[in-house]
């Protein structure tokens, strides 16, 4: 397990919770203070037969890295780059690769960078500083997701895009990442 306490991550029991919408919300309130790099890590199950995001996904090799590198896009990783992040990447992978694929991106950026990402499989082989779980009241999770739920630092209510905790409940410090108490 990789430890990396300037490590955010973001994860959830559904799509169109807020998950990015949160990450970019936190990205815009700390790239003023610090460089902030944006990550979006997903992973691909044999189950999930050859479709990912409703996208036809053909990965040939064990993993990719893109970086994005335009801001007027629609995907997540460019709403990170307007949101003030210095650089944003998409990591795509097989779910066994997803160390392999981590490890390769610190080789394009320091590991002790101040990182905010939306992945619930990175989850399984790093310990980031803070690791938020979104969701929206469905009870009904897979398996996968349900491990991943139980490893959160703090479980957030998500509803409409709303959550019941905002970017100022959340500090970095020379530490890494965490919550205010109160």
């Amino acid at each position: 397990m990789i430890y990396l306490p300037n490590l955010l991550l973001i994860a959830g029991n559904g799509r169109n919770i807020g998950k990015s919408t949160f990450a970019c919300a936190v990205i815009e309130k700390f790239s003023k203070e610090t460089s902030v790099f944006g990550i979006k890590a997903t992973t691909i199950y044999p189950e999930e037969d050859a479709f990912h995001n409703k996208k036809k996904v053909q990965l040939f090799q064990p993993f990719d890295i893109f970086e994005e590198t335009n801001p007027e896009s629609t995907k997540d990783t460019a709403r990170m780059l307007k949101a003030g992040a210095e650089r944003a990447f998409y990591i795509r992978s097989f779910d066994e690769n997803i160390e392999q694929a981590i490890q390769e991106f610190f080789e394009i950026i320091p590991r002790e960078s101040v990182i905010i990402c939306e992945s619930g499989s990175l989850r399984k082989v790093v310990k980031p500083g803070l690791f938020l779980y979104l969701e929206n009241g469905n009870n009904n999770l897979k398996e996968k997701n349900r491990k991943i739920r139980d490893l959160a630092d703090i479980v957030v209510n998500s509803e409409n895009l709303k959550t019941d905790i905002s970017p100022d409940d959340i500090v970095l410090s020379s530490e890494g990442w965490g919550l205010l108490k109160g």
